[in-house]
């Protein structure tokens, strides 16, 4: 993400769209690295980062997510950057709670998109990597600074995460069981208010696959 950004385009651009389309700014919350990219990209284009990429590149990708984040840019950037991009944010924002622009109450409709990388995990370190098995694959998606609400992790199953590569950092990942405890909150709250999502994440259908099993419809009480 130093250098080619995920997520920050999109959102930037997502972010336009629906200035453009006449949503109120304060109607919008997002969470993304703007600043902190952006200052990636200075550091790049004078020569101070050691990475093998030349200025010039670094200078062209300035201006591409300045063109990109422009409305975003120009009213203040993201409301939530730096360290704020984790999980908890994301958490705390969707429901309504802590400081900071947060979802209010009253909130009559509600659309959340999330952009960035994906995958999934065996829910055991024991258990064996392949392919996903639903009963026993935690699905998530990557953040880049940790979450500092260890209480939403004590329901999810991260032993298989402490493994390999990913050593320590399931407090970077959002997982689809805990979006799953947020949509059940939000409907439990205002039964009748409109939410869509858009999970823009390799792997993103696995969090979904719970709308289909007939056991978690009825222990999440959705369908009444």
């Amino acid at each position: 993400r130093d250098f080619m950004h995920t997520s920050v385009p999109f959102i930037g651009s997502a972010y336009g769209q629906l200035r453009r389309a006449g949503v109120q700014s304060t109607n919008i919350i997002t969470i993304a690295q703007v600043q902190e990219y952006m200052e990636q990209l200075v550091k790049g284009a004078h020569g101070v980062l050691d990475t093998g990429i030349e200025r010039k590149f670094y200078a062209a990708q300035m201006e591409r997510t300045r063109l990109q984040c422009k409305e975003l840019l120009e009213e203040g950037c993201a409301d939530w950057d730096y360290s704020d991009v984790n999980p908890g944010t994301v958490w705390s924002v969707l429901l309504g709670e802590g400081p900071g622009k947060v979802v209010p109450q009253d909130c009559q409709a509600l659309l959340f998109a999330i952009y960035s990388h994906g995958d999934y995990h065996s829910t055991t370190a024991s258990a064996a990597q392949g392919a996903p098995d639903y009963l026993s694959t935690e699905w998530f998606v990557h953040l880049p600074h940790p979450s500092q609400n260890a209480d939403m992790y004590e329901f999810v199953a991260t032993e298989g995460a402490n493994a390999g590569c990913a050593s320590n950092r399931h407090h970077t990942y959002l997982y689809g069981t805990q979006i799953r405890q947020i949509l059940h909150k939000l409907f439990h709250r205002n039964p009748s208010r409109p939410v869509l999502g858009l999970l823009n994440y390799c792997t993103s259908g696995g969090v979904l696959d719970f709308m289909r099993r007939d056991s978690v419809r009825r222990a999440f009480g959705t369908d009444q």
